[in-house]
């Protein structure tokens, strides 16, 4: 999750744009930095993991994707947006995302390798 220091920026500069997710000087000026996500809710993961796995599986993703919910105030999720081929290089999201989940970056990447191996040798 991207964070937006509020003494730094007007509600209307919280937007995530490519200054906002590249520029490191723009990022420290601002105060944005990435956070995981606040602890939730058994029923919450659950329904975030219902609502993603359903999402990757009508929109034919495979191997991995990167998919973009919010959580509203009232615990609603909301899908946003997929994107199919997130970057993946060594500190940025996808491999953090990976290592929160227990897999370090020499494994997701074996994974991905594997898992596309596997695809072709079954084609």
């Amino acid at each position: 999750e991207m964070v937006f220091d509020k003494e730094k920026t007007r509600p209307e500069e919280r937007i995530a744009t490519q200054y906002a997710k590249w520029d490191e000087e723009y990022r420290a000026r601002r105060g944005i930095r990435n956070v995981f996500a606040r602890p939730l809710a058994r029923s919450v993961r659950e329904r975030i993991d219902a609502i993603c796995r359903t999402a990757f599986r009508v929109l034919w993703l495979r191997d991995y994707a990167r998919l973009d919910v919010r959580l509203a105030p009232d615990d609603e999720v909301w899908f946003l947006e997929a994107n199919a081929n997130p970057f993946i290089s060594y500190g940025h999201d996808m491999a953090n995302a990976a290592e929160k989940a227990g897999l370090d970056y020499y494994a997701f990447i074996e994974r991905l390798v594997d898992e596309a191996v596997e695809r072709y040798e079954r084609a």
